[in-house]
């Protein structure tokens, strides 16, 4: 399983450099591939400073059927607290480590603060 960390989605929503690279990350391991609650929140909050609400509705239809969607209960967000003291992340980062954690998956990101999280593999692109 593979967690897409937020700024996979903006990269290709944004249209930025790599792009091509995230959708074809996203291709290849298509049947494998979960999202937080977390991310799809934060989509939403850069699509709307953006004044792109429908991008929002758009992505919100090509994810539900494609993907898990995750998140971590309210019961278990002390996780979340254990990985911004282990590794030093904010909240975000510290959110997507407990998700993984979780879910035993692999964290796929750009973000180089996941550099230094052990024992939850993490593929950069």
């Amino acid at each position: 399983m593979f967690l897409l960390d937020t700024n996979i989605f903006l990269e290709i929503l944004l249209g930025q450099a790599k792009a091509a690279s995230c959708k074809k990350f996203m291709i290849d391991n298509a049947s494998n591939l979960i999202v937080s609650d977390y991310t799809i929140h934060s989509i939403g909050i850069a699509l709307f400073k953006l004044a792109r609400p429908a991008d929002f509705k758009t992505f919100l239809d090509d994810i539900r059927p494609a993907f898990n969607i995750r998140t971590v209960p309210t019961t278990h967000l002390e996780e979340v607290i254990d990985a911004n003291k282990l590794y030093g992340l904010d909240f975000d980062d510290a959110y997507q480590v407990a998700v993984a954690k979780a879910t035993g998956a692999s964290i796929v990101t750009m973000d180089q603060h996941f550099s230094r999280v052990k024992n939850i593999p993490v593929i950069f692109l």
